[in-house]
């Protein structure tokens, strides 16, 4: 779980391998080459991030699943 974080000027902005789970909120994700990776886990958002200014995939990420608190 990522919570209050900023990741800037990296390759990838947030990346998350099989078979592993991310959840993310309240953090900025700009000026990375790409945007986010995802190669087989589950990666999800509260909806409390900003996501701009990066290079590639400029959207975000998939809510959180109902249930999830």
């Amino acid at each position: 779980m990522i919570t209050r974080s900023v990741s800037a000027n990296n390759y990838y902005d947030l990346s998350v391998g099989a078979n592993a789970t991310l959840w993310v909120g309240q953090s900025t994700v700009t000026g990375n080459t790409e945007g986010w990776y995802n190669s087989g886990g589950t990666m999800q958002s509260y909806g409390t991030n900003q996501i701009a200014g990066n290079g590639g995939d400029q959207t975000q990420l998939p809510a959180v699943s109902t249930g999830s608190n």
